[in-house]
């Protein structure tokens, strides 16, 4: 009796979960406007920041500090204790970092020379079921256009003869 009340459970549960709607996704717009994400845009003056050389850390304490490709490394930010690996750009140059900012949503980044934004966060990881360190970089690029206007046809097209 046990048993048939499990699996009359079970049953339920997965008719349950089956027909539960799946979330609709967009279409996405290929010229609409980027949206500029919130850490490029201060709310508090960046403050000073002065990165120690990695091999002045003790051993210990390296995974508690985010590691600079420059040999440096600096505190996580964000109550992370133990950060994800910088992944700098290879093509782009390292730019040191110059000071720290707070956004409005109270989200602490530190600010290169070159305008590019460095975060460490805890994130939800789905597939493993728990929050794991995360390390984003912001780097400014050129504006491009993301539609090419439509080039005026001077001449009429050859026409094609089979």
């Amino acid at each position: 009796m046990p048993m048939r009340r499990a699996a009359a459970s079970a049953g339920i549960l997965f008719l349950a979960l089956a027909a539960w709607p799946a979330p609709q996704r967009g279409a996405l717009d290929p010229v609409a406007e980027p949206v500029i994400p919130r850490a490029c845009v201060a709310t508090t003056p960046a403050a000073p920041v002065t990165p120690t050389l990695a091999a002045s850390t003790p051993r210990a304490e390296r995974t508690l500090h985010l590691a600079l490709p420059d040999g440096t490394s600096v505190p996580p930010l964000n109550g992370v204790e133990r950060p994800a690996i910088l992944p700098w750009p290879p093509h782009r140059p390292w730019s040191p970092i110059v000071g720290k900012e707070t956004d409005e949503d109270g989200v602490q980044w530190y600010v290169h020379a070159d305008g590019s934004s460095t975060t460490t966060q805890m994130a939800w990881h789905p597939q493993l079921g728990r929050l794991d360190p995360v390390t984003i970089v912001l780097n400014p690029v050129a504006k491009t256009a993301v539609r090419p206007e439509p080039v005026p046809l001077t001449s009429t097209p050859p026409v094609h003869r089979p």
